[in-house]
Parts: structure tokens; C-alpha cells; sequence
């Protein structure tokens, strides 16, 4: 019976030294696996980082060019405005010389009148 009870205490210890050494190899294999995913993660914070670097620049170079194109409607604006004024000086001009021909010619008759 004694004899039995050793192996026993053989067997059990045999059983948990087993046990010891294959939890050890799955911690060591879950260690691996914690730091492959840190450094995935990293490496995916970076690009998300990167990532948002990148739209941060999209939005002010959108924003850039959107005040660009509202200082060309208001440049385009005051060009129109400009060219409007040009024609109403234009228009103007050609009635006040249309007003001066009209009163040259009527001069002109009144002196061919009275000389003649």
C-alpha cells in the first residue's frame, strides 16, 4: 500500500509539474499574442493619426478655396458694377454729343439765316 501511495505522490507531482509547464507555454503564447496586438495597435494608431493629419489639411485647404471662390464672386461682382457704371458714362457721353451736334447744326442754321 505504501508502495502504491508513492507512485501515486509520483504520478501527482508528475500531473502538476505537466500542468505547471503547459499553463507557463500558453502564458508565453498569450504574451506573444499581447504584444503582436500592442504593436498592431500601434501601428494602427499611427495611421489613424496619420489619417487624420491628412483630413485636417483636406478641411483647411477646402476652406481655403471656399473663400477664394467667394472673394472671386465679390471681385466678379465689383467688375459688373464697374462695367455697368462704364456703360452709363458711355451712354451719357453719347447724349451729351448727340445734344452737341443737335445744337452745332441748329447754330450753324441760325448763322446761314441771318447772313443770308
Amino acid at each position: 500500500m505504501r508502495r502504491h501511495l508513492i507512485n501515486y505522490a509520483w504520478l501527482l507531482l508528475i500531473f502538476f509539474v505537466g500542468c505547471g509547464t503547459i499553463s507557463q507555454e500558453k502564458l508565453r503564447d498569450i504574451d506573444r499574442r499581447i504584444i503582436e496586438l500592442s504593436k498592431t495597435t500601434q501601428t494602427l494608431g499611427k495611421k489613424v493619426d496619420d489619417l487624420s493629419r491628412s483630413i485636417s489639411l483636406l478641411v483647411v485647404d477646402g476652406n481655403e478655396l471656399h473663400n477664394e471662390m467667394d472673394d472671386m464672386k465679390t471681385f466678379r461682382k465689383d467688375i459688373q458694377q464697374k462695367v455697368e457704371d462704364i456703360e452709363e458714362v458711355v451712354k451719357e457721353l453719347k447724349r451729351s454729343t448727340s445734344s452737341l451736334k443737335t445744337d452745332y447744326e441748329d447754330m450753324e442754321d441760325d448763322i446761314n439765316k441771318t447772313d443770308g
